[in-house]
């Protein structure tokens, strides 16, 4: 994203919204680009295409590494990783450490 976009998350969080993402994000992982940068309050993303479902590795050959990220900081997957199951149950977490704020959320 172009410094100064607006997103969805932005604004919501303006409105005092909480705003939290899991899953792919696909709009670079420089500083400045991560979705703690643009709204989100929590996050944990996949920044590639083509990332193995099962382990923490492409399965395209142009790619050298899937680079995933918790917040700002680059992320260690789980063991018992299934990228599906993972990205639901951490959403999950998320929402459960803030289950006593009164809040909307944007997930």
């Amino acid at each position: 994203l172009e410094p100064g976009v607006e997103t969805v998350a932005t604004k919501l969080k303006r409105a005092g919204y909480r705003t939290y993402m899991t899953g792919k994000w696909h709009l670079g992982h420089g500083e400045g680009e991560l979705p703690i940068d643009h709204g989100f309050d929590r996050s944990f993303i996949l920044d590639a295409s083509g990332a193995d479902h099962w382990e923490d590795k492409p399965y395209l050959p142009y790619y050298k590494d899937a680079p995933w990220f918790e917040d700002d900081k680059e992320a260690d997957l789980p063991e018992d990783f299934y990228s599906s199951t993972f990205i639901a149950d951490q959403m999950q977490v998320y929402l459960d450490a803030d289950a006593d704020r009164e809040e909307p959320f944007f997930a």
